[in-house]
């Protein structure tokens, strides 16, 4: 590799890094740190809150994507493998442009299928390429967790699947697509391991989503049962305090300056309701004519 080239590109990447440091850190983060990002990312009004965990992860793999992209792209054009360097630093780059504007971004499925596509082209060619002894392929057990986390458990499979045949074909025809000719106990071992893999990976998510569907019904219960208890609590109503009584009529002031009747009273200040009798001492006074009780002192 001639020596223009080599100090050319790791000075291309110290720039974009710089931009990605220095501007979009100075924009976007407030306090010039990485956690006012995820800050930025769990105020946005129009997701849920599992849509703003996975945002969030999502950050951290591209920010730590970023580095690496570029670290190994620096290596490969050391190393004279430009082409390799190139699509690590065009991935690198597609990781930065989509973190710069995070913000704005409002679609994240969308985020995610086309980090999914970056991710998927870049393993791929790590297929075909095999690197050291075949060991680029060792990247691929990456893509099923990541997929099935950030993407769910249908579409994610969809898209194991759309890398796990073409890379099969790849490790299975290199003379043919002049790939990189893996052994073949390589290929049988790659094939049960990836597959156990994503199996795996599929399971631990189908449990996630489980508990997750789990604690947000528990939550939604909890939530109807507080509105009901404050609705209930609404509701009633608790004589406290000292009540101005008149000592003969026995009516009741009220906050306003009116007498008002006991019963009145009572029923305005409570739930409790009145029903009228007549008890056995006023029952010979007031109606003398009638007998409505028998004489106690009879008994």
């Amino acid at each position: 590799m001639d020596q223009q080239s080599w100090y050319a590109t790791p000075l291309l990447s110290k720039k974009i890094l710089a931009i990605i440091a220095g501007n979009y850190m100075n924009s976007i983060i407030t306090d010039k740190k990485v956690w006012p990002l995820f800050g930025i990312i769990s105020s946005l009004p129009y997701i849920d809150a599992e849509a703003k965990l996975r945002r969030i992860l999502l950050a951290f793999f591209m920010l730590l994507g970023i580095f690496l992209q570029f670290g190994f792209a620096s290596y490969h054009f050391y190393a004279g493998t430009k082409i390799t360097g190139y699509i690590l630093l065009v991935v690198g780059i597609g990781f930065s442009i989509i973190l710069a504007s995070y913000k704005s971004l409002s679609n994240t499925q969308g985020i995610f299928r086309v980090i999914a596509v970056l991710l998927a082209v870049l393993l791929l060619y790590s297929v075909a390429e095999g690197g050291h002894d075949g060991s680029m392929i060792l990247w691929m057990y990456i893509f099923p967790p990541l997929a099935l986390f950030f993407l769910g458990k249908k579409e994610g499979l969809l898209w194991i699947l759309a890398l796990f045949l073409p890379a099969v074909m790849l490790i299975l025809f290199p003379n043919m697509l002049e790939t990189y000719p893996y052994d073949t106990g390589l290929v049988v071992r790659f094939v049960v391991t990836f597959s156990m893999v994503s199996f795996f990976a599929y399971g631990i998510e189908l449990l996630r989503f489980l508990i997750h569907e789990k604690l947000v019904t528990e939550h939604q219960n909890l939530v109807l049962e507080k509105k009901n208890l404050q609705k209930a609590l609404k509701e009633i109503k608790i004589l406290q305090g000292i009540l101005p009584i008149c000592t003969h009529c026995k009516k009741i002031r009220d906050d306003s300056g009116y007498w008002k009747r006991m019963e009145s009273y009572i029923s305005t200040y409570s739930d409790v309701e009145f029903s009228h009798g007549i008890c056995p001492e006023c029952a010979p006074k007031v109606y003398p004519e009638f007998k409505l009780y028998d004489d106690p002192e009879k008994k």
